[in-house]
């Protein structure tokens, strides 16, 4: 899936959209994808929640029940509401939304939580044809919080092969996401997620994406991609509408920032620092990526690139009876060990995936997983993971990881 060749003028559109007035760019954080991948080994173990990790997807197409619907003799006129003070009503954001797609048909539509309060921000969504299939094309408006980071492009090696994405910090201090992939991120099929996402300097995000089905989730598609190419939706993000929109909402700046969630956990570059130091000898390293308690390498020995990943959580020594372990060996100094070769959850037929989780006295958990793939949703390169199970467990109880405890 390329990129358009046409972006870079959409860009520099985008760019010219939002002033620099404000406030420092707000840090963000997807996660649903982050938290998902650097979770990820964990919940393999099956001591922690299996979260879907496709970085920069997020649920913006279930209506709710206060929401405004239009269907095809009902459609919406106004395609350029002015706010001024006035705050937005699901029907004048339902407009501006439709108003701003290429022409097209719009069979069926609805926006909700157009409202100040309680961080209510709008959201609209339309059925849009434009004589070649109808696709779901949604847009959100938030601002930008600790615990979601949208200001980065999500790691592809935790994607399915084939998804593409690239980020653009803008002129006006703004950055532009924008990311091409699938709605499911696992063997299933179903539709692809275009998305493109616009963090401004003052705080505020706007997102919008696209599918080429009639539903999020739908089981069948209606075209080969969505309809929208990457510099529509740049553009779509970056109309100086949505400005007039978000001017009418409190000023982010006012609100106290409440602590971003895990603030406590390791970051990922001390974590990355010791992956890469615990690794036997020999092996070529590439591809390092490291966020909060979480960090991944892909490593070769000349036979097949390996993807070794570690998470690394801390737990109360108290409560460590709530893990669960199958077999788990207890080593001198009182840190389990339990062992794991099994199929690789995301992959496709042929991945393996062999896993030493590591749980020490002080209740620093240590969890180092590999599979005979260079990446999650590739096919296999070997036949086993580079690492033998001897190595990953010393990798996984190496004394350098004591001292993130």
């Amino acid at each position: 899936m390329p990129f358009e060749d046409d972006l870079g003028a959409a860009l520099r559109r985008t760019g010219a959209t939002f002033s620099t007035d404000g406030g420092a760019l707000v840090a963000t954080a997807h996660t649903r994808g982050r938290r998902s991948r650097r979770r990820r080994t964990a919940a393999v173990a099956g001591t922690v929640a299996a979260v879907a990790a496709a970085g920069m997807t997020a649920a913006l197409v279930v209506p709710r029940g206060d929401a405004q619907s239009t269907g095809p003799a009902a459609a919406v006129t106004d395609p350029n509401p002015g706010w001024g003070s006035e705050t937005p009503s699901d029907r004048k954001m339902l407009a501006l939304f439709e108003g701003l797609l290429p022409e097209g048909r719009i069979l069926s539509g609805h926006a909700t939580d157009t409202g100040p309060a309680a961080d209510m921000w709008p959201r609209a969504q339309v059925l849009w044809d434009d004589g070649r299939g109808a696709s779901t094309i949604a847009v959100d408006l938030s601002r930008a919080t600790p615990g979601r980071d949208l200001t980065r492009c999500p790691d592809l090696t935790t994607m399915k092969q084939g998804s593409a994405c690239t980020r653009t910090e803008l002129a006006n201090g703004s950055v532009l996401v924008v990311l091409k992939t699938w709605e499911y991120q696992d063997e299933r099929e179903g539709p692809e997620n275009w998305r493109a996402v616009l963090t401004t300097l003052d705080g505020f995000v706007i997102a919008v994406d696209e599918w080429n089905a009639t539903e999020q989730k739908a089981e069948h598609t209606t075209r080969d991609h969505p309809p929208l190419s990457a510099a529509q939706l740049a553009a779509l993000v970056g109309a100086p509408e949505w400005k007039r929109v978000l001017a009418s909402f409190p000023d982010p700046s006012a609100t106290p920032e409440e602590p971003a969630a895990g603030s406590g956990e390791v970051s990922g570059k001390e974590i990355l620092e010791r992956l890469k130091a615990v690794m036997p000898s020999g092996l070529k390293i590439t591809q390092p990526v490291g966020e909060e308690g979480y960090a991944h390498v892909t490593v070769d020995d000349g036979h097949g690139a390996t993807l070794v990943e570690v998470n690394v959580q801390h737990w109360d020594p108290e409560r460590t009876g709530d893990l669960r372990f199958s077999n788990p060996e207890t080593l001198p100094d009182g840190t389990l060990v339990d062992t794991e070769k099994g199929r690789g959850d995301k992959g496709g037929a042929g991945i393996r995936q062999w896993k030493a989780d590591t749980l020490r006295p002080d209740g620093l958990r240590v969890v180092i997983a590999e599979l005979n793939s260079g990446a999650y949703h590739r096919p296999p390169t070997r036949s086993a993971p580079a690492l033998s199970m001897d190595q990953l467990v010393a990798a996984a109880t190496d004394s350098r990881w004591n001292s993130l405890g």
